[in-house]
C-alpha cells in the first residue's frame, strides 16, 4: 500500500518528502481525496510507523529519496528506476 502511494504520488508529478510538515507522506495520506484506496488504506497507521515503513522500503531498495533540482536536496520521495530517480540522473 505505501509503495503503491509513493509510486502514485510520483507519477501524478506530487512529490511528497519522508517528514515535511506540510510535503510530508503523513500529511499527504491525511488530506488525500477519498477516492485515494491506498491513502484510505493508510489512514489508521501512526507516524512513526509510517515513517519507519518508508525506511524499510528504502533499505530493500525499492523507493529512495531524490532531488528535484541540481542544487537542491535530495528529500523527494519516489521509486527506484521511477520517474523522479530518471530525472535526477539527467540533472547530474
Amino acid at each position: 500500500m505505501l509503495f503503491n502511494f509513493i509510486r502514485d504520488r510520483e507519477l501524478a508529478g506530487i512529490p511528497i518528502t519522508k517528514g515535511g510538515a506540510h510535503d510530508g507522506i503523513f500529511e499527504a495520506i491525511r488530506t488525500a481525496p477519498n477516492d485515494d484506496i491506498n491513502a484510505g488504506n493508510l489512514r489508521n497507521i501512526g507516524e512513526s510507523t509510517i515513517k519507519k515503513a518508508v525506511t524499510l522500503l528504502q533499505n530493500d531498495g525499492r523507493i529512495d529519496q531524490f532531488k528535484r533540482s541540481r542544487s537542491g536536496p535530495r528529500k523527494w520521495l519516489g521509486v527506484v528506476g521511477g520517474q523522479l530517480n530518471q530525472e535526477e540522473d539527467i540533472l547530474d
